[in-house]
């Protein structure tokens, strides 16, 4: 309640509202003393002869109150063609809350519920449930998985087909694996508006990513080098820190990028999360300049990350990319079970890989 009230007091008040209480002041200060005046200058009926009262004004504070009365009448009418404008935009305009369920319970409050009152428009949800395909925790069907990711652009098209592109928003978030959620981002690429939220696992709810600049940025910790090769495995550790162990086995050279500190709770920035996404494009750029044909991609980070990483991969310009799943386990086996082929460099659709 007490965020409400914050959110009240805080926001942005359009020129519509402060025409309207500006119109509605000026003509209560004008009419008020008109009327007394009415109420004043009159005769009164005695038995012998007829009282007459009369109270005399300046001719400058009538003109004054005159003209009080004819700007705040112009005041009410242009707010009230304002606050119309702004009703019939609003009614055009579309949210449209894309979430990917694929970790959290289903009792927590749904993304559209977070999506804060400065989005203008009907709230839409477009939810992409996995869970159905989620056994102990680990994802048991990754081919139905992806082909339900698959259909987002598709949903987004159908909900929208009666409304012109650029009454559009989209509010995007999600928990689910990380190759899933990186083709997701690559599929909202097209979308020219979209916005990220990120689940809050202290809280329990959907946040925007409102929190201060910290000023972290990625550091190499592996590089490439001089050296000319057509396949690497890019590791990119901002959450926990990415099995360097497990990736070597795969006998690719090895680039790697790390916050200086691990942690779960340091992507809440929008500006550091456009920093790092422009450090992960950049260094795409430089090793597809490098001849690299294809990125092997080990990536640890928040859903909100890797969504703007999988937006921000140029689908046409960049290598052909896989990105892998983490599985932690006890059994004798590769921590990366399964990746995704993205829909990049060629490669009309994505496809599961299977180690």
């Amino acid at each position: 309640m007490a965020s409400k009230v914050v959110e009240w007091m805080t926001r942005q008040r359009p020129v519509a509202h402060l025409m309207f209480w500006g119109g509605f002041l000026l003509l209560t200060s004008g009419i008020e003393p008109m009327w007394l005046l009415l109420m004043i200058n009159m005769v009164v009926p005695t038995l012998d002869q007829a009282l007459s009262i009369t109270v005399e004004q300046a001719p400058v504070l009538v003109a004054t109150r005159w003209v009080m009365l004819a700007v705040g009448t112009v005041f009410l009418s242009v707010s009230g063609w304002f606050y119309i404008h702004d009703w019939r935009k609003e009614a055009r305009q579309l949210v449209l809350g894309v979430e990917i369920l694929g970790l959290r319970d289903a009792t927590a409050p749904p993304l559209t519920e977070a999506i804060p009152q400065t989005f203008r428009g009907t709230r839409m949800p477009i939810v992409v449930d996995l869970r159905q395909n989620i056994v102990d925790g680990e994802l048991s069907d990754p081919d139905r998985a992806l082909t339900e990711v698959a259909m987002l652009p598709a949903r987004i098209k159908t909900q929208c087909q009666w409304s012109d592109r650029r009454d559009v928003q989209v509010v995007a978030g999600g928990l689910a694996p990380v190759p899933l959620l990186f083709l997701a981002g690559v599929l909202l690429d097209d979308e020219s508006d979209v916005s990220l939220l990120d689940w809050d696992r202290h809280l329990g709810k959907w946040k925007l990513l409102d929190a201060p600049e910290s000023g972290k940025r990625l550091e190499t910790a592996l590089a490439l080098g001089d050296s000319e090769v057509d396949e690497v495995a890019l590791c990119i550790s901002v959450s926990y820190r990415v099995n360097l162990g497990a990736v070597s086995s795969l006998g690719l050279p090895m680039v790697h990028l790390e916050l200086p500190t691990q942690g779960t709770a340091q992507h809440w920035s929008e500006l550091d999360q456009q920093a790092w996404g422009e450090q992960f494009l950049e260094l795409a750029m430089a090793l597809e300049a490098k001849g690299v044909a294809r990125i092997h991609l080990f990536l640890a980070a928040p859903g909100s990350v890797v969504l703007r990483m999988g937006r921000l991969y140029d689908k046409r310009n960049l290598p052909a990319l896989r990105v892998y799943q983490y599985r932690r386990s006890a059994v004798v086996e590769s921590p990366y079970p399964w990746a995704i082929e993205m829909p990049v460099a060629g490669h009309q659709s994505a496809r599961v890989i299977t180690l």
